[in-house]
């Protein structure tokens, strides 16, 4: 299936939603009102597969912010602060800031973080967080575009899923040590 089907198939099965919710809404018998809801559930679930794996699926920055970073963070006993001030960022893809706000957060608890703050305002998004932040040498290597990394397994394909994100969304990734840890910082370009 490509993009183009599988927008056609979504408005089809958003079409067929609405006539259950709207049937949904007369007095039915009981056991046709269940099984209407069981099929309208299995229906959200297919239109949101759907939408993650083929659709564009972008959405507001703030909005993406507050309903993904909470989970992630909780997921990895990691303290949040979202600071969000007016953004002027277009809609970014939510699949994409999914797995890098990931790939951030996981690699700030392997650094011994216990706080990770999300900081949005203007043209600007970054992670700050209170590990043991990026080492020099390494730092130096990431910023250069060299594949780097510093676990047993690891391939150092982290950082170049980030840059790929920047690509897509046209930003500028910017990392760097502060003084309590490290920061990943995306920049909207002009």
């Amino acid at each position: 299936m490509n993009e183009i089907e599988a927008h056609n198939l979504n408005n089809d099965l958003s079409l067929i939603k609405l006539c259950i919710e709207t049937v949904l809404k007369v007095n039915l018998d009981t056991d046709i009102s269940i099984l209407l809801k069981k099929a309208l559930c299995r229906l959200e679930c297919t239109i949101e597969g759907i939408s993650e794996n083929y659709g564009d699926n972008r959405m507001d920055l703030i909005r993406l912010a507050r309903t993904t970073l909470p989970d992630l963070c909780n997921n990895l006993s990691l303290e949040l602060d979202l600071e969000i001030d007016k953004s002027i960022f277009p809609k970014i893809s939510k699949k994409s800031f999914r797995e890098s706000a990931t790939n951030v957060i996981k690699n700030a608890r392997e650094n011994n973080a216990t706080k990770i703050k999300f900081f949005l305002s203007g043209s600007c998004f970054s992670f700050t967080d209170n590990g043991s932040g990026f080492d020099t040498n390494v730092l130096k290597k990431l910023n250069s575009g060299e594949f780097v990394t510093t676990k047993k397994l690891g391939s150092g394909i982290g950082v170049q899923s980030l840059k790929k994100f920047c690509v897509e969304n046209n930003l500028e990734l910017i990392l760097d040590n502060t003084n309590e840890g490290a920061s990943v910082s995306f920049i909207l370009k002009e």
